[in-house]
């Protein structure tokens, strides 16, 4: 089903095929754990799943009432609300099932960009009545607030325009990882956005490395750009006042001669000259002066 659902390259095959395997396998563990808590405190009738025959039903609560599966259960307990070495417990959380990496990514749906953790943290450890499941979830969602306003307040002393400034998501998120404790070596409060990949303070110290060069490299070449397109118009207007000189000679002598006539608008065809821009005044003083050198150059008699 999931196969014929998705496709895949060829060539991470195996690891889609894992990844695939470790999810359906606590998926599974997660259900067979709540028929086993409907058995237990809703009974042997009403706990039955649908989806589950009465031999398979009666199999399983054979299997949960073996001594080593009890043996098995308790020691799971009380592993999971064993403290580390300093002093942190399993957290409270009100979502139930729910993996928190899900809980984010509808966050998103609802509004449209990614929430950060501070924000993951606060709709899973409060209630619907707005109430934190317990003193402690309370006590960490505040000490982050407080370093966040902290590094916010910061910041905006240092402005030189005195604007507020808002924290990144990325940044936000920079933050409660520094102040959230860690159990394991997992960040406490988030669950499986553990095992997701995110931004941490290295691979965001080396993205903003990463566009501070970009910007220095893209300030240079319009800098360069600018410089070349300036020394092209001067070429090109220093072109223009030359060729536009050149042409009015030829023009001049050309006028009367067929075939210097043809020879200049074949010129013309095959080397095309945007023609300069004069002023009404610079063109009739351009007429006046071709007129003078055409009379002066017909008058002007040839060589003997």
């Amino acid at each position: 089903m999931f196969a014929q659902r998705y496709q895949w390259s060829i060539g991470v095959h195996e690891d889609v095929k894992r990844e695939f395997t470790a999810k359906a396998k606590k998926r599974l563990l997660d259900t067979v754990g709540n028929w086993k808590e409907d058995w237990i405190y809703k009974g042997y009738k009403d706990g039955q799943p649908a989806e589950l025959t009465k031999d398979v039903y009666d199999g399983l609560i054979r299997y949960w009432e073996l001594p080593s599966s009890i043996a098995i259960s308790n020691a799971c307990s009380a592993s999971r609300n064993t403290k580390d070495e300093h002093g942190n417990g399993p957290m409270l959380h009100c979502t139930g099932q729910k993996p928190h990496a899900r809980v984010r990514l509808e966050m998103a749906k609802e509004t449209g960009q990614l929430p950060s953790l501070k924000e993951l943290y606060e709709r899973t450890h409060k209630t619907k009545a707005g109430v934190f499941v317990d003193p402690r979830s309370e006590q960490i969602y505040n000490d982050v607030v407080a370093r966040i306003e902290d590094r916010q307040t910061q910041l905006t002393q240092q402005s030189s325009d005195g604007i507020p400034v808002v924290l990144s998501t990325q940044e936000v998120d920079q933050i409660y990882e520094e102040v959230v404790p860690k159990k394991k070596g997992r960040t406490l409060g988030i669950g499986s956005v553990n095992d997701v990949p995110r931004a941490t303070s290295s691979y965001g110290q080396r993205r903003a490395d990463e566009v501070t060069e970009l910007r220095s490299e893209l300030h240079s070449t319009r800098t360069q750009l600018a410089s070349t397109q300036t020394e092209l118009e001067s070429t090109r207007q220093s072109f223009q006042a030359r060729m536009g000189g050149v042409e009015g000679f030829l023009e001049v002598i050309s006028s009367g001669n067929p075939q210097w006539e043809e020879l200049l608008a074949d010129m013309r065809r095959r080397n095309p000259v945007p023609e300069p821009s004069r002023t009404q005044q610079q063109e009739e003083e351009l007429q006046r002066r071709s007129g003078d050198l055409y009379r002066e150059t017909i008058h002007r008699p040839g060589p003997t």
